[in-house]
Protein backbone atom coordinates (compact mmCIF):
# COMPACT_ATOMS: atom_id res chain seq x y z
CA UNK A 1 0.00 0.00 0.00
CA UNK A 2 1.54 3.64 -1.00
CA UNK A 3 1.75 5.93 1.38
CA UNK A 4 -1.45 8.34 2.15
CA UNK A 5 0.63 11.75 3.15
CA UNK A 6 3.26 10.78 0.08
CA UNK A 7 0.48 10.69 -2.12
CA UNK A 8 -0.99 13.73 -1.03
CA UNK A 9 2.25 15.18 -1.30
CA UNK A 10 3.29 14.22 -4.53
CA UNK A 11 1.46 13.49 -7.07
CA UNK A 12 2.99 10.05 -9.60
CA UNK A 13 3.06 10.28 -13.44
CA UNK A 14 -0.36 9.49 -14.87
CA UNK A 15 -0.90 8.25 -17.59
CA UNK A 16 -1.53 10.71 -20.50
CA UNK A 17 -2.45 8.47 -23.51
CA UNK A 18 -5.72 7.03 -24.51
CA UNK A 19 -5.91 2.97 -22.56
CA UNK A 20 -5.31 0.40 -24.81
CA UNK A 21 -9.04 -0.07 -25.58
CA UNK A 22 -10.33 -1.16 -29.21
CA UNK A 23 -13.25 -2.55 -30.40
CA UNK A 24 -12.78 -6.10 -30.79
CA UNK A 25 -13.77 -7.97 -33.73
CA UNK A 26 -16.15 -10.00 -34.35
CA UNK A 27 -17.74 -10.17 -30.89
CA UNK A 28 -18.89 -7.29 -28.61
CA UNK A 29 -16.88 -5.37 -26.37
CA UNK A 30 -17.03 -6.94 -23.19
CA UNK A 31 -17.18 -4.25 -20.25
CA UNK A 32 -17.61 -3.43 -16.51
CA UNK A 33 -18.85 -0.80 -14.95
CA UNK A 34 -18.68 -0.53 -11.00
CA UNK A 35 -19.86 2.75 -8.83
CA UNK A 36 -22.23 4.16 -6.79
CA UNK A 37 -25.08 6.22 -7.70
CA UNK A 38 -23.93 7.54 -10.50
CA UNK A 39 -23.38 4.46 -12.14
CA UNK A 40 -26.85 3.30 -11.32
CA UNK A 41 -28.25 6.37 -13.50
CA UNK A 42 -28.76 8.81 -10.24
CA UNK A 43 -30.65 11.35 -11.28
CA UNK A 44 -30.49 11.10 -15.53
CA UNK A 45 -34.59 10.75 -16.23
CA UNK A 46 -33.91 7.38 -18.30
CA UNK A 47 -31.23 4.60 -17.74
CA UNK A 48 -30.55 5.59 -21.29
CA UNK A 49 -29.46 9.04 -20.58
CA UNK A 50 -26.82 7.82 -17.86
CA UNK A 51 -23.55 7.75 -18.43
CA UNK A 52 -22.62 4.08 -18.82
CA UNK A 53 -25.41 3.89 -21.26
CA UNK A 54 -24.11 6.28 -23.21
CA UNK A 55 -20.85 5.45 -23.21
CA UNK A 56 -22.04 2.01 -24.27
CA UNK A 57 -23.51 4.01 -27.16
CA UNK A 58 -20.37 5.22 -28.26
CA UNK A 59 -18.33 2.18 -28.28
CA UNK A 60 -21.04 0.30 -30.04
CA UNK A 61 -22.42 -3.81 -29.37
CA UNK A 62 -21.09 -4.61 -25.75
CA UNK A 63 -21.54 -7.64 -23.15
CA UNK A 64 -21.78 -5.74 -20.26
CA UNK A 65 -21.19 -6.18 -16.26
CA UNK A 66 -22.33 -3.61 -13.83
CA UNK A 67 -22.16 -3.46 -10.19
CA UNK A 68 -23.65 -0.17 -9.03
CA UNK A 69 -24.85 0.48 -5.99
CA UNK A 70 -26.52 3.82 -4.56
CA UNK A 71 -25.39 5.28 -0.85
CA UNK A 72 -22.86 3.02 -0.39
CA UNK A 73 -19.06 3.10 -0.13
CA UNK A 74 -15.91 1.46 -2.42
CA UNK A 75 -16.30 -0.95 0.83
CA UNK A 76 -19.35 -2.56 0.18
CA UNK A 77 -19.50 -1.73 -3.80
CA UNK A 78 -16.01 -3.84 -4.23
CA UNK A 79 -17.15 -6.98 -2.45
CA UNK A 80 -20.13 -7.42 -5.11
CA UNK A 81 -17.94 -6.91 -7.89
CA UNK A 82 -17.88 -9.81 -9.81
CA UNK A 83 -14.80 -8.86 -12.39
CA UNK A 84 -15.49 -11.36 -15.41
CA UNK A 85 -12.47 -12.64 -17.48
CA UNK A 86 -11.46 -11.18 -20.83
CA UNK A 87 -12.76 -7.69 -20.38
CA UNK A 88 -11.53 -5.14 -22.76
CA UNK A 89 -12.78 -2.19 -20.66
CA UNK A 90 -13.61 -1.22 -16.94
CA UNK A 91 -14.63 2.07 -15.82
CA UNK A 92 -14.04 2.26 -12.37
CA UNK A 93 -16.63 5.04 -10.41
CA UNK A 94 -16.74 4.75 -6.80
CA UNK A 95 -15.19 6.88 -3.56
CA UNK A 96 -18.21 9.95 -3.72
CA UNK A 97 -19.78 8.35 -0.68
CA UNK A 98 -16.48 7.68 1.23
CA UNK A 99 -15.99 11.80 1.24
CA UNK A 100 -18.81 11.71 3.40
CA UNK A 101 -18.39 9.01 5.59
CA UNK A 102 -15.71 9.54 5.82
CA UNK A 103 -13.79 6.25 4.83
CA UNK A 104 -10.07 6.76 6.22
CA UNK A 105 -7.82 7.36 3.42
CA UNK A 106 -5.32 4.67 3.87
CA UNK A 107 -8.21 2.02 3.75
CA UNK A 108 -9.41 3.41 0.68
CA UNK A 109 -6.58 3.42 -1.15
CA UNK A 110 -5.67 -0.87 0.15
CA UNK A 111 -9.27 -1.30 -1.21
CA UNK A 112 -9.06 0.64 -4.13
CA UNK A 113 -5.74 -0.90 -5.07
CA UNK A 114 -6.72 -3.94 -4.55
CA UNK A 115 -9.98 -3.69 -6.79
CA UNK A 116 -7.82 -2.09 -9.53
CA UNK A 117 -5.62 -5.62 -9.40
CA UNK A 118 -8.72 -7.67 -8.87
CA UNK A 119 -9.80 -6.48 -12.23
CA UNK A 120 -6.13 -6.62 -13.81
CA UNK A 121 -5.83 -10.36 -12.56
CA UNK A 122 -8.70 -11.43 -14.21
CA UNK A 123 -7.99 -9.65 -17.37
CA UNK A 124 -4.63 -8.16 -17.46
CA UNK A 125 -5.64 -7.27 -20.98
CA UNK A 126 -8.25 -4.48 -20.16
CA UNK A 127 -8.07 -0.94 -20.70
CA UNK A 128 -9.00 0.57 -17.34
CA UNK A 129 -10.73 4.34 -16.59
CA UNK A 130 -11.07 5.61 -12.98
CA UNK A 131 -13.51 8.60 -12.51
CA UNK A 132 -13.06 10.88 -10.02
CA UNK A 133 -14.80 11.44 -7.24
CA UNK A 134 -18.10 13.94 -7.93
CA UNK A 135 -18.07 16.49 -5.06
CA UNK A 136 -15.81 19.41 -4.81
CA UNK A 137 -14.63 18.02 -1.34
CA UNK A 138 -12.87 14.85 -2.73
CA UNK A 139 -9.63 15.92 -3.09
CA UNK A 140 -7.84 13.59 -1.10
CA UNK A 141 -9.61 10.57 -2.27
CA UNK A 142 -8.98 11.70 -5.91
CA UNK A 143 -5.60 12.15 -5.46
CA UNK A 144 -5.60 8.00 -4.46
CA UNK A 145 -7.60 7.67 -7.17
CA UNK A 146 -5.01 8.94 -9.52
CA UNK A 147 -2.26 7.13 -8.05
CA UNK A 148 -4.10 3.77 -7.99
CA UNK A 149 -4.85 4.21 -11.67
CA UNK A 150 -1.87 4.94 -12.54
CA UNK A 151 -0.14 2.24 -11.38
CA UNK A 152 -2.24 -0.42 -13.15
CA UNK A 153 -1.43 2.18 -16.51
CA UNK A 154 -4.82 3.18 -16.41
CA UNK A 155 -6.39 6.68 -16.89
CA UNK A 156 -7.64 9.05 -14.66
CA UNK A 157 -10.54 11.15 -15.38
CA UNK A 158 -11.76 14.02 -13.34
CA UNK A 159 -15.55 15.18 -13.60
CA UNK A 160 -14.87 17.97 -10.82
CA UNK A 161 -15.47 20.76 -13.48
CA UNK A 162 -18.61 18.67 -14.64
CA UNK A 163 -19.55 18.95 -10.94
CA UNK A 164 -18.93 22.63 -10.68
CA UNK A 165 -21.18 23.12 -13.33
CA UNK A 166 -24.92 24.35 -12.41
CA UNK A 167 -26.44 23.11 -15.42
CA UNK A 168 -25.01 19.47 -14.61
CA UNK A 169 -27.51 19.47 -11.55
CA UNK A 170 -31.18 19.60 -11.24
CA UNK A 171 -33.78 20.54 -10.58
CA UNK A 172 -35.20 18.90 -7.77
CA UNK A 173 -38.26 16.77 -7.67
CA UNK A 174 -37.88 15.37 -11.04
CA UNK A 175 -39.99 11.35 -11.61
CA UNK A 176 -36.71 9.71 -12.98
CA UNK A 177 -36.70 5.64 -13.03
CA UNK A 178 -34.81 5.27 -9.81
CA UNK A 179 -37.15 8.39 -7.65
CA UNK A 180 -37.53 11.94 -7.25
CA UNK A 181 -34.21 13.92 -8.65
CA UNK A 182 -32.37 15.79 -6.18
CA UNK A 183 -30.13 18.59 -6.57
CA UNK A 184 -26.83 16.86 -6.22
CA UNK A 185 -26.72 14.01 -8.62
CA UNK A 186 -26.20 14.82 -12.47
CA UNK A 187 -29.20 15.24 -14.40
CA UNK A 188 -29.55 14.72 -18.14
CA UNK A 189 -26.75 16.75 -19.15
CA UNK A 190 -24.27 16.36 -16.24
CA UNK A 191 -24.75 12.58 -17.46
CA UNK A 192 -23.75 13.28 -20.67
CA UNK A 193 -20.75 15.70 -19.56
CA UNK A 194 -19.23 12.34 -17.87
CA UNK A 195 -19.68 10.60 -20.50
CA UNK A 196 -18.18 12.60 -23.20
CA UNK A 197 -14.74 12.87 -21.15
CA UNK A 198 -14.65 8.97 -20.35
CA UNK A 199 -15.32 8.22 -23.97
CA UNK A 200 -12.50 11.32 -24.99
CA UNK A 201 -10.15 9.13 -23.21
CA UNK A 202 -10.93 6.20 -24.83
CA UNK A 203 -9.68 7.50 -28.46
CA UNK A 204 -14.00 7.76 -29.37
Amino acid sequence: MRDYYAANSTLKPVATEAPKFTRPEGRPARVLFTGDSLAGGYYASSKDKAFPALVQAAIGPVEVTQAALAHQTLTTVSRITDVPADLDLAVVELGTNDVGVPTPPADFDGQYTALLAKIKEKSPNAAVVCVSTWTPNGQTYDTLIRDACADVDGVFVSIIDENKNPANHGPAGVETEVGLSDTFHPNNAGHAAIAGKITAALGL
